[in-house]
């Protein structure tokens, strides 16, 4: 969720300012909050003092974005209006910049962005062909190779021809 995790507003109690900048709420006194870890899922309002806050996003969502999130996204891919219009938008930017005579690379992990990037493309490569593809490589090198490559086996891609998989042993935590 970086999109949230990039916009969010900040409030100190101690001081009633309100800021998209953390430092710009901060007061010149602040306590430590010890029951705060890092993990913004478990503590999506709080921060690592105790005067300052994360404010609800909700609050500053523009119509736009709260009328997105009032669809309901089908359980299935191929369904739903807003995969639609998303689907087919991604597919033309797709095809607006693809050339066919560059090398493509792309760095995929398991994460929703990269399937959705890879699948799209595997769909545009099976209407449009090998020659339209040329040549494509989708890397990894981090602890989610185990999970790429059954995803991209699943799209269809095959390992070594379209994705490699780099440094498998290797553990980045």
């Amino acid at each position: 969720m970086s999109f949230m995790k990039t916009r969010q507003t900040y409030r100190c109690a101690a001081t009633g300012k309100v800021s998209v900048n953390y430092i710009g709420v901060l007061s010149e006194e602040l306590t430590l909050d010890p029951a705060y870890t890092c993990i913004p899922f478990y503590n999506h309002h709080r921060t690592l003092f105790k005067e300052v806050t994360i404010l609800p996003w909700e609050r500053f969502i523009t119509p736009e974005m709260k009328e997105l999130f009032a669809l309901k996204i089908a359980s299935h891919p191929d369904k739903g209006p807003l995969f639609a219009r998303m689907r087919t938008r991604l597919e033309q930017v797709i095809m607006e910049n693809w050339k066919r005579h560059s090398v493509h690379a792309f760095l995929h992990s398991s994460g929703r962005d990269s399937r959705l990037l890879s699948w799209l493309i595997k769909r545009l490569h099976r209407k449009y062909g090998d020659r339209w593809l040329g040549q494509v490589a989708f890397l990894c090198g981090n602890n989610e190779c185990p999970y790429m490559r059954e995803i991209m086996r699943y799209e269809g891609w095959k390992e070594g021809h379209h994705f490699f998989i780099i440094n498998p042993k290797v553990n980045p935590l």
